[in-house]
Parts: structure tokens; C-alpha cells; sequence
């Protein structure tokens, strides 16, 4: 697994999973911190963490990305949605039985 983007308060941690057949998957851990840590890492600081899958593929990770935070954008502005993005929340407000 590699580490490559956390948000900034490190409550999620993201990593490229890197399958031993040559695929790949794109996971995100929810750290919970140590009290005594061993280090001066952000890695030395972290205990178990929950893993969870976030994309199939590093693509589907960066397009999900984009476009959940497109969609808290123009929300938050009051802005109208586009097409492709009421699409994608009515496809995830399936998925999710909603």
C-alpha cells in the first residue's frame, strides 16, 4: 500500500493498494492516533486503522473525487447542478437503497 494524500487534518488517509497480479485499488483508512507515538511521521502517529475500498481503479478514484467535491461546491454556492452530476447522485442514491 502507498500512501498518497490524506485530507489536512489526517481523519482520512488514502493509499494506492497495489494488487500482487499487477492491478491496483484505491482504499482510504480512518487512523485511529496512538497516544504515545514512536516517531515524527504522520505513519508514527497512526494505530489500527478501517480500511475501505474507494475505487476500483486510481480513474474511478480521481473521477469520483472531482465530482463529489464539484457537487459540495456548487451546493454550498447555491449553484444548479449539472447533468453529470445529478446523474452521479441519483446512481449512488440507488446503490445505497435510498
Amino acid at each position: 500500500m502507498l500512501h498518497f494524500m490524506n485530507d489536512q487534518q489526517a481523519i482520512l488517509l488514502w493509499y494506492l493498494y497495489l494488487q500482487p497480479a499487477g492491478g491496483h485499488a484505491v482504499i482510504v483508512g480512518v487512523p485511529e492516533f496512538v497516544d504515545r507515538p514512536r516517531g515524527d511521521t504522520l505513519e508514527d502517529l497512526i494505530g489500527v486503522q478501517h480500511f475501505f475500498v474507494c475505487g476500483l481503479t486510481f480513474e474511478e478514484f480521481v473521477f469520483r473525487f472531482w465530482i463529489e467535491n464539484a457537487i459540495w461546491f456548487s451546493l454550498y454556492r447555491n449553484r444548479v447542478l449539472t447533468p453529470e452530476q445529478l446523474a452521479y447522485i441519483n446512481q449512488a442514491r440507488a446503490a445505497s437503497g435510498r
